[in-house]
């Protein structure tokens, strides 16, 4: 398991409550856990904010000077600050990106790991109209934004339900281009669990 302090925010009891059930299961179908550390995972959320704000705007330059009309305000605005976004942040984030690309190569290769467990989410999910974009998006992707960063592989997989009955996954990190084993480790897990066969209660908030 990595130190989610790096990542960002501590998960929600709850979550980790059951995150911490799952990863016992799996340790019962005879895996082994150490914990690991990756300090540039702290650099995954600003990088991969300036590299979505740096490209954003170029790419759509031309389509909103053309079809200005077919954005909504807040996205015409977000390409509009795109655009003076300086390049030296977005060169900033690349080389940021190359770094924890290079950490976690070494920590799979230098530890024997197969696989990192951790929570998909350090949260629940919450009703739309609770939800604040600007304060709430990074926390909800703190801990799945870095594989996306990088190209890493990752798999989540229903794990259980909080006391309040919301549901709970586990991510799976790979090592570079080896899906096969998450997908063994997820595959397991289903085999020896039901989570995944259960619903929860939908309302319309």
């Amino acid at each position: 398991m990595p130190r989610l302090d790096r990542f960002g925010q501590a998960p929600d009891e709850n979550v980790a409550r059951v995150v911490a059930d799952a990863i016992d299961t799996i340790g019962k179908l005879g895996a082994e856990f150490v914990e690991v550390d990756l300090p540039l995972a702290e650099l995954a959320l600003p990088a991969a904010t300036a590299i979505i704000t740096g490209e954003f705007g170029p790419q759509h330059r031309q389509w909103l000077a053309e079809k200005r009309e077919l954005y909504s305000e807040p996205v015409r605005r977000f390409i509009e600050l795109s655009l003076l976004a300086p390049a030296a942040d977005l060169q900033a984030a690349y080389r940021a990106r190359c770094a924890l690309q290079e950490e976690l190569k070494r920590l799979f290769v230098s530890t024997g790991i197969h696989a990192l467990a951790m929570p998909t989410l350090p949260c629940t999910s919450m009703p739309l109209a609770d939800m604040v974009i600007a304060r709430d998006m990074g926390r909800l992707i703190q801990y799945t934004c870095p594989w996306s960063l990088v190209g890493q592989p990752a798999l989540s997989v229903p794990c259980g339900f909080t006391s309040q009955q919301l549901p709970v996954g586990l991510q799976l990190v790979g090592a570079p281009l080896n899906e096969k084993m998450i997908i063994r480790i997820g595959q397991a897990f289903q085999n020896a669990t039901n989570w995944h066969s259960r619903r929860p209660v939908l309302t319309n908030t």
